[in-house]
């Protein structure tokens, strides 16, 4: 099966004015965390931010998370698997400046990265995502609950 999500995820509250000036509703994560479903275009390489590292992520959207993160750290996440082998993209906002990222870990090179090390993972720690037994921080908000933008948006409040 695929998954496949463009995302924000910050601490309840920090994504208001974000989803409000997007007209996007927010879904509720565990943990007192709130998912934003990034409406993805079809952009051209040069609309997009940080190169080839997001598919999704383009330049008008960077001082969009720059602004939420004064409120609070915000992560924007990428995902695009297929049958257990793909790629995951992550970078981390704080106080209006780039403190994580953006990091990719391309599975379909054949090397693959420890669980704990991944760039999703990573920046959920750095949002205070925390984790209990076997489950990484990924598991632990319930990412994998929905596996494509479509299906978040209607789990959307």
């Amino acid at each position: 099966m695929a998954h496949r999500i463009e995302v924000v995820v910050a601490t309840r509250g920090c994504l208001a004015s974000l989803a409000a000036e997007c007209g996007a509703a927010l879904v509720t994560l565990p943990q007192d965390f709130e998912l934003l479903v990034v409406a993805t275009e079809e952009a051209g390489a040069e609309a997009l931010a940080f190169g080839s590292t997001f598919r999704a992520l383009t330049r008008a959207w960077v001082p969009r998370l720059e602004a939420a993160s004064r409120a609070g750290a915000v992560a924007y996440l990428e995902t695009e698997y297929f049958a257990g082998l793909g790629k995951q993209a992550a970078a981390v906002w704080r106080g209006g400046t780039l403190v994580f990222g953006p990091v990719i870990d391309d599975e379909t090179s054949g090397v693959r990265m420890p669980l704990h090390h991944k760039p999703i993972n990573t920046a959920l720690r750095m949002l205070g995502v925390t984790t209990r037994g076997e489950m990484d921080e990924f598991d632990s908000l319930q990412l994998g609950a929905a596996r494509m933008n479509k299906e978040w948006a209607e789990l959307a409040r």
